[in-house]
């Protein structure tokens, strides 16, 4: 198979889901394809596909299909993108919601140990200004995902209401070398939004550090530098 597939994952109806290079994607089609899309959203994704992250956890397929078929096939007959969105992440967090295991986690009250299960290890290396965690990307969509919210591949306590304040979440699906393009357009985003940018442009802007980085990844570790250095102004 060429790039950026890995295997084909199943097919439904007309439809081929494939298993893609989500690290190539992002290099070499588009920065903001995390995790899963569809052609009516993401326009490099050919007409008669479906693409997930090879990254993604056992089990988290099905949940991503619950939300690619629900949000295409609304899309398909009018829909408007937000619209068909909200509908498909409802679905898809009505799903996860059925699961056993999760049930069990729900049933914890405090935050605090709530916290604990989801947080892997932190960072310290990162943690200069802001506290860096690797955190286990299918429970925090599994237990905090609202009907407003996704959570792929990052985030930070300017976006997400369940991110304490002063932290980044990292998912620990993401391999160490995504990672840390990742960790530069959250850092970038977080900084913009302390100092009063909206999500949508802060977003659009960390984006073209990511996008810069991933084309010279030899200058990965200087830019970091500099965005952590950045957090320590901007809290």
């Amino acid at each position: 198979m060429r790039k950026p597939y890995i295997k084909k994952f199943c097919k439904i109806g007309n439809i081929k889901v494939f298993i893609v290079d989500g690290p190539w994607v992002r290099k070499n089609l588009c920065e903001d394809f995390v995790d899963f899309d569809h052609p009516l959203h993401a326009k490099f994704i050919p007409e008669d596909e479906f693409w997930m992250e090879k990254e993604y956890d056992p089990g988290e397929e099905n949940f991503a299909l619950d939300h690619l078929i629900t949000e295409y096939f609304l899309m398909k007959t009018g829909t408007k993108y937000n619209q068909a969105y909200k509908k498909a992440l409802s679905v898809e967090i009505r799903e996860r919601r059925k699961s056993r295991p999760i049930i069990k986690v729900r049933e914890i009250k405090n935050k605090t140990e709530r916290l604990k299960k989801v947080k892997i290890r932190q960072l310290k290396k990162y943690s200069n200004g802001v506290k860096v965690f690797i955190v286990r990307g299918k429970l925090v969509r599994d237990l905090f995902l609202l009907k407003e919210d996704e959570f792929m591949g990052g985030g930070h306590d300017k976006v997400y209401w369940f991110v304490p304040k002063g932290e980044i979440w990292l998912d620990d699906l993401m391999s160490e070398r995504e990672r840390r393009f990742i960790l530069v357009h959250e850092l970038h985003e977080r900084s913009l939004m302390a100092r009063g940018w909206k999500y949508r442009p802060a977003h659009k802007k960390a984006t073209i550090v990511e996008h810069f980085c991933r084309h010279n990844p030899k200058k990965i570790d200087k830019i970091l530098a500099i965005e952590l250095r950045a957090q320590k102004r901007e809290k």
